[in-house]
């Protein structure tokens, strides 16, 4: 009796131990689970970054034999007679690339039904790609031309599936629109049972409900005098605070009075109207303050990343690299004078030391017009 006893109890510890070691194996697997899920979204936002300046246009009619360059100039035709956009402005667009989405399939749909490929381009500037845009909400109702931003398959699928959602609630006199991976009804993210089937459904971008909000904005000129700082009170429900990167939270904005417009006239007020934005990825800092502006200078692309020509390097990393300074350093988030004193000095730098500076992305021509040009060097900083 003993010895059976002996061999239960060691029955029972051999399977208090193999299920400790399951539950190990199973925390250990959820995690990993969770780091790939997190990857996964990681890949997706980079490409949809990637693809920030890319948009699509469907219903232009098409030929099999087409060339990139004559695409390009359908593309103009496009903007100039159908958008209705100035003939000014369409000449002064710059393109990366224009082609036709070409696949077996289109093309055979070209030989049986002239069902015409759409044209894919990526705007030179981001800012072209939103005046094409506020240009494209004014087609008339049944328009045969389409004009939609370019997503990676993941988030083009989403779309593909909530757009009878969107559809339905537009139909209803409801705001709705997708913001990347999130349909937004009425300020609200949709999370119907429609999203149950969508593991990636608002993960892979945390912004706000209507995108990039104006939560701060700090101008220096310069002499790296602040000549503006204020907090500004969103206009829209803000989802994810980004405290980590802003250094803004709810209680921040608690007692916040100025709003958008309130920012926007003062600009007015401080800027001449050849005045030079400098800033990081401005295509960010601009669509935040719904401005288009023209005469800018980019850091992010005024200077060249080490991991190659499809990269851009951070501001933190610039500043670093070519300052010897730290910023955003603290555990507060980071602070816009902080980065607009550390833009503008990466600027003056480049201008000091000349256009090789850095490897810069411009040729010597641009780069030497540009500066010419600089007659009021004015940053608008922009934390969301």
């Amino acid at each position: 009796m003993n010895s059976a006893t002996k061999e239960i109890q060691e029955i029972k510890n051999a399977a208090a131990a193999t299920e400790k070691v399951t539950a190990s194996l199973r925390k250990e697997n959820d995690h990993l689970k969770a780091e790939v899920d997190k990857l996964v979204c990681r890949n997706i936002r980079l490409e949809a970054q990637s693809r920030r300046s890319n948009f699509r246009v469907y219903g232009v009619r098409d030929s099999p034999h087409e060339t990139p360059a004559e695409t390009e100039q359908v593309l103009r035709n496009v903007l100039l007679k159908q958008l209705q956009i100035a003939e000014e402005d369409v000449n002064n667009m710059s393109f990366e690339r224009v082609h036709r989405i070409s696949n077996t399939r289109a093309v055979n749909q070209i030989n049986k039904s002239k069902s015409p490929r759409p044209i894919i381009a990526k705007a030179s500037f981001y800012q072209d790609k939103e005046q094409i845009f506020s240009y494209a909400r004014s087609l008339p109702k049944g328009s045969k031309i389409g004009v939609a931003s370019d997503f990676p398959k993941e988030i083009a699928d989403m779309h593909k599936k909530l757009y009878p959602i969107l559809k339905a609630a537009k139909a209803q006199k409801k705001k709705a629109f997708f913001n990347v991976d999130k349909l937004i009804i009425d300020g609200q993210v949709y999370r119907g049972k429609e999203t149950k089937d969508l593991p990636l459904y608002g993960k892979v971008m945390c912004e706000t409900a209507e995108g990039l909000e104006l939560t701060r904005i700090s101008v220096v000129d310069e002499s790296f005098n602040v000549i503006y700082d204020t907090l500004v009170k969103p206009t829209r429900p803000i989802i994810d605070y980004k405290t980590k990167f802003s250094g803004i939270t709810k209680k921040t904005l608690e007692n916040v009075t100025t709003t958008l417009d309130d920012v926007q006239k003062c600009l007015i007020d401080i800027l001449p109207h050849d005045a030079i934005l400098i800033g990081h990825s401005l295509e960010n800092d601009l669509r935040a303050l719904k401005l288009h502006h023209r005469r800018v200078i980019d850091t992010s692309v005024l200077y060249d990343s080490s991991s190659g020509p499809l990269f851009k390097s951070s501001l933190k990393c610039l500043t670093k690299q070519f300052l010897n300074k730290k910023i955003q350093s603290g555990s507060d988030g980071h602070c816009s004078i902080e980065d607009a004193k550390a833009c503008m000095e990466l600027v003056q730098l480049k201008i000091k030391n000349g256009p090789n500076f850095g490897k810069p992305s411009m040729n010597k021509e641009g780069y030497a017009n540009l500066v010419q040009n600089i007659h009021v060097k004015i940053i608008p900083s922009v934390i969301c």
